[in-house]
């Protein structure tokens, strides 16, 4: 089932029960204040007890423990411009666990409209909408933007959508942590391209020696609103990758994004569980 996205409000991400087919209902972004004390140099290692929203940058964390709280999100950003370059890796000596409620959210900070490695294509009036780990959808007679990274690893941003007003695609966020609990959310979904392809899903990567939760990870297709003749953007990559133990039952969304028309529609992305 597929149904179109928008931008998304942090303080409202919804929990699913099914776990393919049903997506986060879109309203629109806030804007959350950094938290100045986290930072990618700090020395020694700090832990971060996250309870209200907090912005950080695009950047390797070396850290000890994350615990995001219910009341608590991790919002992923990047310096702007037509690379948006939301990509962070969390090194933790420790555990990373999510509470019920918590969000981890990276909604279109990925490539920007017109770039990335699978960029939508751009014909007259028409635009295609951005792979990743699936191609975008064609948008008319634009070409649609390729599949491209690795499933089983990826390394790359969701791309962005064809056009000038495409939706930019999801952000990158990979997770080395001892154990890993996901019981929130966490959104790397490209956005809606307005007249313009949507963008492509970003990457969630998470390696750790046991996975546990029932949480929700997106990272579906941005769709092209009408009336754009756009594709739908690819969707993107999760990857959870354990060395002794899988035990997360939780949600995992890849789907393309929707377009004007159903055969303009993006292709689904990949989840990949590795290991154990």
């Amino acid at each position: 089932m597929k149904k179109i996205f928008g931008a998304v409000l942090l303080t409202a991400l919804i929990c699913w029960p099914l776990a393919c087919g049903k997506n986060l209902s879109p309203t629109s972004a806030s804007t959350v204040t950094p938290t100045p004390t986290f930072t990618a140099t700090t020395t020694p290692l700090v832990n971060w007890d996250i309870t209200t929203p907090v912005t950080i940058g695009a950047s390797i964390y070396n850290i000890g423990y994350v615990h995001i709280y219910s009341a608590g999100s991790l919002v992923l950003d990047g310096p702007g411009g037509a690379v948006t370059n939301a990509a962070v890796t969390l090194n933790l000596s420790g555990d990373f666990v999510m509470d019920a409620g918590a969000s981890v959210v990276a909604i279109g900070a990925g490539y920007g409209p017109d770039q990335g490695p699978g960029a939508g294509g751009v014909s007259f009036a028409n635009a295609g909408g951005g792979g990743h780990g699936g191609a975008g959808g064609i948008g008319g007679v634009a070409a649609a933007g390729i599949a491209n990274d690795n499933s089983a690893g990826p390394t790359l941003m969701g791309s962005g959508g064809g056009g000038t007003n495409g939706g930019n695609g999801g952000g990158l966020l990979r997770i080395n942590a001892i154990s890993a609990t996901l019981n929130g959310t966490i959104a790397v979904f490209g956005d809606n391209g307005i007249s313009g392809g949507g963008g492509a899903g970003g990457s969630l990567y998470v390696q750790a020696n046991t996975i546990f939760g029932n949480g929700n990870l997106q990272a579906f297709g941005g769709s092209a609103i009408t009336p754009s003749i756009g594709g739908g953007g690819g969707g993107g990559i999760i990857t959870l990758s354990v060395h002794s133990g899988y035990y997360f039952t939780g949600t995992t969304l890849v789907i393309g994004g929707t377009a004007v028309s159903p055969t303009d529609d993006g292709a689904n992305g990949y989840f990949t569980q590795t290991g154990y």
